[in-house]
């Protein structure tokens, strides 16, 4: 769990905020904590304590993820879309516009299809199906007791414990729930990719596997040839300075119109500079210390801009490459992916997109218990446009059990 602590401005930021939703008010100047509870200047929070705390959860909320971003927790999360931002995103990507004609032609009612004016022809735009999604509900609960709520409204000091406290539980509990589903969303993508390329008819290219094209680049293919093992081609420092060449070369070439890199076959690109690229820590840690520490130049050998992950999918029961560099996913189609030795991942940063669509608070007071209970309710969409340019680096044959 983490703890950030807000200050006197932020609480007194949210506090106003919450008092603006529960009383209506919207002209109120940012309130004064240590007057609002030492003197009891404003009896509409000291009398509503329960209303008060579901606004404030709410406003929390709007801080985090709909607003201003001001406390926003995951800066390094690139695929979380704010809700306005998804279906916009899904209409964009999903959408194949044809292409442009100089011809003049008359106006009429087009149907869907194809329709003929005069010597022009017509292609109304048509939906991709290129697409896996879904749409999920969760919750946070927590648990406020009658002692709690009355020592809060004692003193300014109290009162911004127990807007931390709320807070915290919100910021843990949303950033949780986001950085797992976009690691699910991102490996539920690369699942795809390696399901789709390692199945038979498949075309273009979408899965890179460095030890294998390494192998031919130094001729050592034919009969007798023993490929190296993962272990090996990450101390071999020449197999390492190619597969930072590879993934660099790759990444530029996403950046060019290409029907290569998706799985529509049609041309498209990233644009210069979003292309979203994970490399795998260990990897790269590699390529720092084993590579860069000897003869060659660091600029040389430099990795594109990216970002680093630690794992994939969780450390498992231990720590070796095995375990760091497998994903584990079951497909749309139903195909039980389990893919080692992935070392990077390069895509358009809309081809794999989560959002909290939905969320409300939902108060409940226990008599015997003498608390009342917060829910937390929400609800994700997610979804992952195959019809968008990536590609997934691997040290190892991909294969579909």
């Amino acid at each position: 769990m983490s703890v950030h602590i807000l200050n006197h401005n932020d609480v007194a930021s949210l506090v106003t905020a919450a008092y603006k939703q529960m009383t209506g008010l919207a002209s109120v100047a940012t309130l004064d904590l240590t007057k609002l509870v030492d003197i009891g200047q404003d009896a509409n929070i000291l009398d509503s304590k329960e209303q008060f705390t579901e606004a404030l959860a709410n406003v929390i909320y709007d801080r985090l993820y709909l607003t201003d971003h001001l406390f926003d927790p995951i800066e390094s999360d690139p695929f979380y879309v704010r809700a306005d931002e998804f279906g916009a995103i899904l209409a964009a990507v999903c959408v194949d516009t044809p292409e442009t004609t100089l011809e003049n032609r008359a106006w009429q009612t087009f149907v869907s299809g194809t329709t003929e004016i005069g010597t022009s022809v017509v292609r109304l735009p048509s939906v991709s199906e290129s697409l896996v999604g879904s749409t999920v509900s969760w919750s946070i609960e927590m648990t406020l007791t009658k002692e709690q709520w009355n020592t809060a409204f004692d003193n300014a000091n109290e009162l911004a414990r127990f807007v931390n406290s709320i807070y915290t539980a919100c910021y843990n509990g949303v950033t949780e729930r986001r950085l797992a589903l976009d690691r699910a969303n991102r490996n539920n993508f690369i699942g795809e990719l390696v399901a789709y390329a390692a199945s038979q008819g498949a075309t273009g290219t979408h899965v890179i596997d460095l030890n294998t094209l390494y192998n031919v680049f130094i001729g050592n293919t034919g009969a007798g040839a023993e490929a190296m093992t993962a272990k090996e081609f990450l101390n071999k420092p020449e197999a390492m300075i190619f597969a930072a060449k590879t993934i660099d070369e790759y990444r530029g070439y996403l950046e060019e119109p290409s029907g290569l890199f998706n799985l529509d076959g049609k041309d498209r690109f990233i644009g210069r500079g979003e292309a979203v690229v994970q490399v795998l820590s260990m990897f790269e840690n590699q390529l720092e210390y084993a590579v860069k520490s000897d003869v060659y130049h660091k600029n040389v050998v430099a990795l594109p801009n990216h970002r680093k992950v630690t794992s994939w999918q969780g450390f498992g029961d231990s720590t070796t490459f095995d375990n760091l560099s497998t994903i584990k996913v079951k497909t749309a189609s139903g195909s039980t992916i389990s893919q080692s030795g992935v070392v990077a991942f390069i895509a358009d940063p809309r081809s794999i997109i989560h959002t909290i669509k939905q969320n409300r608070i939902v108060t409940k007071y226990y008599e015997i218990e003498d608390c009342t209970q917060l829910v937390f309710q929400y609800v994700d969409s997610y979804a992952n446009m195959l019809q968008l340019p990536a590609v997934v680096f691997t040290l190892e044959d991909y294969s579909v059990d």
